[in-house]
């Protein structure tokens, strides 16, 4: 038989007793409840402020896994140097900060994904790229050029300079502008590693080799993304002619269109839009690559047989009309070419715009420099003297494979004006940056343009096709201290 009893066998056994014992047992039960009950909730409480006092220490952002790809465990402070660089990167291309909790699309099941969403998985993206490039990189005894490591030592004299303009100790900088945690030893791991598998990218991209006539085929098959098309439009919408029904308004824009692409050559072209419109530069000139030209017209704009001064006229269902002229198509069969050059930069004044008198200044000390060339005319002192004197960073001045429109138009016109190696010449150059003068030393032409492009195109998709392999490989997880990294 057991020795232990149901409920019921015990009712009607209880001792008896009067009533005030009673009730001081049962006082007695409630207190030993009560502080059964409060040393629980002290318990608690202990365990939360101790877990907070660890969630506000450095520790916490440092030892906790935020994220995990492969073997390598990021801290939440780790991760947050990626999430800022990603959340960086669309500030600078768009120029605006944003409120991370936008929705900006859904997933398959219909679940809002928001701007934060977007970082996070952008950040774990490039940490998974990093992690398989550094990994490799050090599997292979790879080692960082001095450019790199001297690119880390700036990155940290970056950061003092601004932690000391805002009042900051660096480390304190570091966490304010990351998250708690972040500090110099642990912001250089991250830059190290970062620069490393950066260097270490470079370097495998540079290692592909392709022949002349792969560079070629791959020219070919993919001309529409590679060469330039520029074009004029003019458009007319049907809502121009207000007082007739849908299908004779449109039929009006077509027509008054068709008037325009009529007039014959480029020059009656432009000149047919401009008394159509009533002003002048009526027609909108276009220039870019085949692959982005409206689907609209681009099997027109994209035909081969295409020549200056082709028109044609393209409706829109119903909403209007385009009369196009064709201008070019740059097919890049022309040499680059490859200069050094040395630039003294005019002084702008506190309207940052440059006088006459600044502008004069630095074509005198860059005179003063030619002159010290001539001492020894080779292209060896003059590299010396780029590196000693110009106000450009590119080491001995030296710009390689040159393409058309790279450079401010003063530069450009010298590069591509049939010079021999040798050559040199001043030039004033301008733009929205700068102005001031070039002493340009041209040290020859190189290899085709189109062959460059193409060589480039073939690097990129190779090289980003072995990357996405490579991290492909690589297996990752987030941890519940992810959510620390984020802004």
């Amino acid at each position: 038989m057991s020795a232990s009893k149901s409920n019921d066998e015990y009712v009607g056994l209880e001792p008896k007793m009067d009533k005030r014992a009673k009730a001081e047992m049962e006082l007695a039960q409630q207190n030993k409840k009560y502080r059964r009950t409060v040393a629980i909730i002290v318990a608690i409480i202990v365990v939360c402020i101790a877990f907070v006092a660890v969630v506000n220490s450095s520790l916490f952002y440092t030892h906790m896994t935020a994220v995990k790809v492969g073997d390598t465990s990021y801290s939440a402070a780790e991760f947050s140097y990626y999430y800022e660089t990603v959340y960086s990167e669309y500030y600078n291309t768009y120029g605006s900060t944003i409120d991370t909790s936008t929705v900006y699309s859904y997933d398959e099941d219909g679940n809002p994904l928001t701007f934060a969403d977007y970082f996070t998985e952008q950040a774990i993206t490039t940490m998974t790229q990093i992690t398989a490039l550094y990994d490799e990189a050090m599997s292979v005894g790879y080692v960082i050029d001095d450019d790199y490591a001297a690119e880390i030592d700036s990155s940290l004299a970056y950061i003092e300079l601004y932690a000391s303009l805002y009042g900051y100790t660096t480390d304190g900088f570091l966490a304010a502008q990351y998250c708690r945690g972040m500090d110099t030893e642990l912001y250089t791991e991250i830059i190290t590693k970062y620069l490393t598998a950066y260097s270490y990218s470079n370097y495998l991209y540079e290692s592909f080799e392709y022949t002349d006539e792969e560079k070629a085929d791959y020219y070919a098959a993919n001309a529409d993304s590679l060469e330039n098309i520029t074009l004029y439009y003019y458009y007319i919408p049907a809502s121009a002619f207000a007082d007739l029904d849908d299908d004779a308004a449109a039929e009006a824009a077509h027509d008054a269109a068709q008037t325009i692409a009529d007039a014959g050559d480029l020059e009656s072209y432009l000149a047919a839009a401009d008394e159509y419109a009533g002003t002048e530069d009526a027609a909108t000139s276009w220039t870019g690559y085949g692959d982005d030209i409206s689907s609209y017209y681009s099997e027109w704009a994209l035909d081969a047989a295409r020549t200056e001064g082709d028109t044609t006229v393209v409706d829109l269902d119903g909403s209007g009309s385009y009369a196009l002229c064709f201008v070019s198509r740059d097919d890049n069969d022309y040499p680059t070419v490859s200069v050094r050059h040395i630039l003294i930069q005019a002084e702008a004044d506190d309207d940052g715009e440059y006088t006459e008198e600044a502008l004069q200044a630095a074509y005198d000390e860059l005179v003063e420099i030619y002159d010290m060339w001539q001492e020894d005319p080779t292209e060896e002192y003059f590299a010396e003297l780029a590196d000693e004197y110009s106000d450009d960073s590119a080491e001995g001045g030296l710009y390689e494979e040159i393409y058309k429109g790279q450079m401010v138009t003063e530069f450009n016109d010298f590069c591509f004006a049939d010079h021999e190696t040798g050559d040199t010449g001043i030039v004033l150059g301008q733009s929205d940056s700068y102005a001031g003068y070039h002493l340009i030393y041209f040290v020859g032409e190189g290899d085709t343009y189109s062959n460059v492009l193409a060589d480039e195109a073939l690097r990129s998709e190779d090289f980003t096709a072995y990357r996405d392999e490579l991290a492909g490989t690589y297996t990752v997880s987030t941890g519940w201290a992810i959510r620390f990294g984020k802004s």
